[in-house]
C-alpha cells in the first residue's frame, strides 16, 4: 500500500478561482437540501470567500499565509453576508 500523495495547493488565482467555484456550488446544492445542516452550508460560503481572497491577493502578488487566512477577517461578518447571498 502507497502512502497518500501529499496535497499541492492551488498556485495560480484561477487555480483558487475554481476551487472557491466548486465550494460555492456545495453550498448551493446544500442549500436545496433539507438534509444538510446550516453550518454546513455556510462552511462552504465561507471557504469561497477564503478562497477568492486568495485569488485576489495572488494576482497582486501580495504574500499571506496560504493555511488560517481567516484570521484576517471578521469571520462572524462575512459567514452572514455570503449565507443571505446564497
Amino acid at each position: 500500500m502507497n502512502p497518500p500523495e501529499k496535497k499541492r495547493l492551488p498556485a495560480s488565482p484561477e487555480e483558487w478561482l475554481v476551487h472557491a467555484k466548486g465550494d460555492l456550488k456545495l453550498a448551493r446544492l446544500g442549500k436545496e437540501s433539507k438534509d444538510v445542516l446550516p453550518q454546513q452550508i455556510c462552511f462552504h460560503a465561507q471557504q469561497v470567500v477564503e478562497k477568492a481572497f486568495k485569488a485576489v491577493l495572488l494576482l497582486y502578488k501580495i504574500d499571506f499565509p496560504y493555511r488560517r487566512i481567516h484570521r484576517y477577517f471578521r469571520p462572524s461578518r462575512y459567514f452572514i453576508a455570503m449565507c443571505i447571498i446564497l
